[in-house]
């Protein structure tokens, strides 16, 4: 979450936050050319979400036997 703006009420300070994760700010911006957007797309796409969560779990299991080794 990226933060938008803080307006203080009283003695606290009301944060605002930018929902959107840093892909879709991409994606939405001017600034990156076509071709940039065109290829993260395909990485996007090409990226297996339930090989990398089994990859961090068994990374994470790994480093907590690592830990109790110690």
């Amino acid at each position: 979450m990226k933060l938008v703006s803080k307006e203080r009420v009283g003695l606290k300070v009301r944060k605002r936050y930018d929902v959107h994760i840093p892909y879709e700010r991409l994606q939405k911006s001017e600034l990156v050319s076509r071709e940039s957007k065109e290829r993260l797309e395909q990485y996007k796409r090409s990226l297996d979400y339930f090989a990398i969560q089994k990859r961090i779990i068994r990374l994470s299991e790994k480093l907590e036997q690592s830990y109790r080794n110690k």
